[in-house]
Formats: structure tokens, C-alpha cells, sequence
């Protein structure tokens, strides 16, 4: 072979490969096409905007907004977000059964196109996005159940896809429309007003709870508030009448008899107006969205929320009253010292008597009567006669107060007055009672009235000594028979017996230390002539030190009342106390293993 031909054959042989290799380059392989193929889609729903349904002559388009998708066409309305996220989900999860990719040029395009539908379909799908636009179009149903044929304007494969997303898109243009009444939750709501010919209903919702603001000014029961939110939400709308068809004269909603409108924490308002009865079915009325201006057929008895009565809703609780926000509670009674209690920190102290500690147990349960106890009746709505009802000066008021000891963003430093309960006259079994801060009277059971605690001894507490063992230096006891005997600690923390160390029973011994240290009484009693306290038949003398100062505490007891239970004074503590005499023998026999010899 001559040299040229073969540099011809060579430079032949060279632009072939050339070719092949930018040809595979430019060209997907099988496994690319695979992939391809099985999720040719690849749509993101925070990539749409806005998307557009064509379906024969009727067109829906909706757009994503700052408040939620709304419908453009065929209405200007709120969209159904449900059917919305529906109809995203089949977009999102559209996958392939099948895909025909060979469709030929021109008039076999065509004829092919045509087989399958989609030459000029009635039904297609336009998607829009920053960097989103695509167009989908939707042909006949495929010989298989439930599957039809689609594809994308902007390509040449025909897919055999399920119908969820066809399904979807064929639904009427009303379906797409918000079916709710309300178009946010219950819980966003802050203020409600029911207007009918008879009168005007107004609640708001403050600092966590509802307020009853017309026709009278008192609190709201949460729990009823929240029903009858629950209760408007539950409604939805059952159709829509088209604007044609709308004549207020005939649909009962020019006169505006009955109007609920809702408003919420965000500004939003939606006000509903109920007309008259359906003509075509009667267990539905008319009623008009005003911030959707559209008439709307409900079921009948969304109008029976107008028969509630600011009584269904108010409050029957005695007060309500948050501990939280509690720090300072008095007590008033004519003729008597003003008792005053103050919290600091965790526990709780009485600010008008020597006596350190209060009860923090009976100052929660107080409050919690107030607050789950119901009155019996509300008597008046204003409080104008107030000495009828013997208020005008009440035989006991309860104040509950908030207390900053600096200057607040929120408040100035002092008292801020919370809740004041006032307990008046008694009458057949009941007392006449008032919030001061709100103008209803009540009557609540003259039990209840008489449980309240009112003196001083009812909030002692019952802690009357609270020492740790590092505290205590000596523990010496006597009895009324003169036996005397002492305990002291050694170096190695040891507790010992003077003069019986090497007998002494330590389990018995710590029992009764524990009980001492942290003696808790059973209850406080107003008796003390027959107590036995002017000859004790135990005294112990606590020994401990305290912030490097060595102190005495004393504590004597006396005899049994006819519970079983032991008087008891403490010289740290007003008052006379009672101890079960389970605890009283188990300190009482620390003197068993101390007593001094008497041969």
C-alpha cells in the first residue's frame, strides 16, 4: 500500500474516534437514561410559585403568598391549602411506569401524539418559579386501570404515569376555594363578637385569658370561650353560591340580624353574616364572608351559636387567681390586726406577727379553692347596694398581691393589687361574696366561706424545727421524774451517751436525733390550760450554732389530748403545737439511753 493512502486511511481512522468520543459525550448512557427516566420530574414544592390549570374552557390558577396560596382565576379567594398540598405531593412524588421515547418527525409525531392524547389535550398543567417553568399535559387513560399517558412541552417522551395527579387537577374550580369559615386556629383567635337584633356579645382574650367586655364587664370561662371557638371552626363551608345568583333580599342577608366576627392576635378579622334559610334545603342557611365577599350555603345549625347567653359564658369560678404572680396575701377582719404573708423566694413568712414561717401548703390550698370552687349564684351584675349584702364593710377581706421591691420595664416598685375577695352576710346556708375588682355579687355555700383560713394559727408552719446534724453541738433532756441525761458529738462526728458510750443503742439514738432535727407537728391548738405544759414531762435543750453564734432551743411537752397526740411549746415559736406520739417516743427515748445512774 502506497504511503498516501495510508496517511488517508490513518487521518480517516483518527476523525471517526474523534467522533465517537464527542458523540458518547454528548449523549446519555443506559444507566443515565435509567435514572432518567425513573424520575424525570424533579420538582420541588418551595420551587412553585404559582402554578395554572387548563381544563378544556375552565382555567385555575393560584399563587403562593406571604399569607398562604390564593386563587387568582377563576376567583380572587382564598385556596383550599389541604387540595393544595395535595395536588404538590403527586407533583413531588411523580414517578414513571413506563415511558415511550421513540415518536418520531412531523405527521408521525402527530399521529403518534393523537394515540396517546396529548396532540392539543383539553387538560394541562403550567408550573412557574424563579427558576422553575414547565408545562405538563395530560392525555387519555392507558389499557391499564388507573394509569394514564402525560408529558412535558419540552420534550419529546411520552410517560404512563398513575392518575393521583390527574385526579387531582380534574377537580372542580369550587373544590379549589378555602372551605373553612374561619381561615385561622381556634387558638390565634383574641377577640369574638356576636351580634344579633337582641344584643351585642363581646369577649377578648387577655394576658392568657378570655374577659366578657359587653353586655357586662366580668371574666370568661376559658373553657366555654374555647368550646365555642371549637365549635365555629368544626363548620365548614358547604358551597359556594356563584356571584350571579346572589340577591341579599332573598338570601335573608340584607337585614345583617346575626353577625359573628372573629378576630386574631395577627389584625386578621373574619366576619360572618347568617341569612335565611336555603330555599332548595332547608337544613342549610345563607351566610356572607365579608373579607371574601362571597355568599356561602352553611348547615342550619351553625346558626344556634346565637342563643348562647353571657351567662353560658362567664366564668363561675370564685376567682382566678395565678400563684405564680402571688407574692404578698392579707388578711382583714373588723375589730381584728390586718394579718399580712409575704413570699420570699421558695417559702413563705408572716410579715405581722413574731412568728417566722407560714404554711405554704395552706396558703396553696387557699388559692386553689378560689380557683376550682364555683359559686352558687351571681345575685347582682353591678355592685351598687352594697350594704344589703353586708360588702359595704365585709366581715372578711382577702387580698392577694403582687409585690416588686424595685422599679420595674413592666411596673413601679410597691404593691400591685391582683384579686380581693370580700365575704359579706350569711343567709339559708350561704354567703354573700365579691371579687372588689369586678361588679358582680355571688353567693357561695357558708361552709365553703368558713374553710377559708382567716387566722393566724390556720397558716403557722408545721415545720418547728429544721436543724442539720453538722449544727447541733449538745442535746440534753429531762424528764418529770428529774432523770436527766445529754448527748454530745466527738470529734469523728460519733454521737455518744455521757457515761454509757460503751451500751448505748446508735439505731435508736439516730432515730430519735432524725425525728428532733426535723420535728413536723400534726397541727397547732388554740388549748393551753389543760396542755400539761406547766410541768412538762419532757424538756429538751438543743444546743446548736448557727453562723458561728452558739444558740438554745427549748422545747417542752406535755400531756395527751384524746387523739393520741402530744402538746408541745418551742421557744423559737409562738403558740402551742401537737406532735403524734410516735415521734414523741422516739426522742423521748434518747433519754432512755442517756439517763444518768440515780444508784
Amino acid at each position: 500500500m502506497k504511503l498516501r493512502t495510508t496517511f488517508i486511511l490513518l487521518m480517516v481512522a483518527v476523525f471517526l474516534g474523534i467522533f465517537i468520543l464527542v458523540l458518547d459525550r454528548r449523549s446519555k448512557n443506559t444507566r443515565d437514561l435509567a435514572e432518567y427516566y425513573a424520575q424525570p420530574f424533579k420538582i420541588a414544592r418551595n420551587e412553585i410559585q404559582s402554578f395554572t390549570i387548563y381544563n378544556g374552557d375552565q382555567t385555575i390558577q393560584a399563587d403562593s403568598t406571604d399569607e398562604g396560596w390564593k386563587l387568582s382565576a377563576p376567583w380572587q379567594d382564598s385556596a383550599d391549602e389541604g387540595l393544595i398540598d395535595q395536588l404538590l405531593t403527586a407533583l413531588e412524588f411523580l414517578r414513571p411506569d413506563d415511558y415511550i421515547a421513540d415518536l418520531g418527525r412531523g405527521n408521525q409525531k402527530r399521529e403518534r401524539l393523537k394515540d396517546f392524547g396529548l396532540y392539543k389535550p383539553r387538560l394541562r398543567l403550567k408550573l412557574q418559579g424563579k427558576q422553575l417553568k414547565n408545562e405538563i399535559e395530560f392525555g387519555r387513560e392507558s389499557a391499564v386501570a388507573g394509569k394514564s399517558y402525560l408529558r412535558s412541552v419540552d420534550e419529546d417522551i411520552v410517560y404512563v404515569v398513575n392518575d393521583d395527579l390527574k385526579n387531582t387537577i380534574t377537580k372542580k374550580p369550587e373544590d379549589f376555594r378555602d372551605h373553612r369559615l374561619i381561615p385561622f386556629l381556634p387558638s390565634a383567635v383574641s377577640k369574638i363578637e356576636l351580634r344579633e337584633d337582641g344584643g351585642e356579645i363581646e369577649l377578648r382574650r387577655e394576658q392568657g385569658n378570655w374577659e366578657l367586655f359587653r353586655p357586662v364587664r366580668t371574666r370568661a370561662s376559658n373553657d366555654a370561650v374555647y368550646e365555642l371557638l371549637k365549635t365555629v371552626a368544626s363548620y365548614q363551608i358547604q358551597s359556594f353560591v356563584p356571584d350571579a345568583l346572589v340577591n341579599l333580599s332573598l338570601t335573608g342577608l340584607d337585614t345583617g340580624k346575626q353577625t359573628i366576627v372573629l378576630s386574631s392576635e395577627t389584625e386578621n378579622q373574619a366576619k360572618i353574616q347568617i341569612g335565611g334559610p336555603v330555599n332548595a334545603n332547608s337544613k342549610m342557611v345563607y351566610a356572607r364572608l365579608a373579607e371574601r365577599n362571597s355568599v356561602v350555603e352553611v348547615a342550619k345549625k351553625f346558626s344556634d351559636l346565637f342563643d348562647i347567653s353571657p351567662d353560658d359564658l362567664r366564668d363561675r369560678k370564685i376567682a382566678r387567681i395565678n400563684p405564680d404572680l402571688v407574692d404578698r396575701i392579707s388578711i382583714e377582719m373588723p375589730g381584728k390586726n390586718s394579718l399580712i404573708l409575704s413570699r420570699q423566694e421558695h417559702s413563705w413568712r408572716f410579715l405581722s406577727s413574731n412568728y417566722p414561717r407560714a404554711n405554704g401548703e395552706v396558703i396553696d390550698h387557699l388559692m386553689q379553692q378560689l380557683n376550682k370552687n364555683e359559686v352558687s349564684e351571681f345575685v347582682a351584675d353591678t355592685a351598687t347596694d352594697l350594704e344589703k349584702y353586708g360588702l359595704a364593710n365585709p366581715k372578711v377581706r382577702i387580698t392577694f398581691s403582687s409585690y416588686a421591691s424595685e422599679n420595674t420595664a413592666e411596673a413601679n416598685a410597691g404593691e400591685i393589687v391582683l384579686s380581693t375577695l370580700a365575704l359579706g352576710n350569711s343567709n339559708n346556708g350561704f354567703t354573700y361574696a365579691r371579687i372588689e375588682q369586678e361588679p358582680c355579687i355571688f353567693l357561695i355555700p357558708e361552709d365553703l366561706a368558713h374553710s377559708f383560713p382567716t387566722a393566724e394559727s390556720n397558716f403557722k408552719s408545721l415545720q418547728i424545727t429544721n436543724l442539720s446534724r453538722e449544727e447541733i453541738v449538745s442535746v440534753r433532756l429531762e424528764n418529770n421524774s428529774g432523770d436527766t441525761g445529754e448527748l454530745t458529738r466527738t470529734p469523728d462526728g460519733k454521737w455518744v451517751v455521757q457515761g454509757r458510750a460503751p451500751d448505748q443503742k446508735d439505731s435508736e439514738i439516730q432515730l430519735g436525733l432524725n425525728s428532733l432535727t426535723s420535728l413536723r407537728a400534726v397541727a397547732w391548738s388554740p388549748e393551753t390550760e389543760d396542755a400539761g405544759l406547766q410541768k412538762p414531762v419532757l424538756t429538751i435543750v438543743v444546743r446548736y450554732r448557727l453562723e458561728g453564734v452558739e444558740r438554745a432551743l427549748n422545747l417542752k411537752f406535755g400531756s395527751l389530748n384524746g387523739s393520741d397526740q402530744r402538746y408541745g411549746i418551742c421557744s423559737e415559736t409562738d403558740g402551742t403545737f401537737l406532735v403524734s406520739e410516735k415521734d414523741f417516743v422516739r426522742f423521748s427515748k434518747l433519754l432512755d439511753h442517756s439517763v444518768a445512774s440515780s444508784d
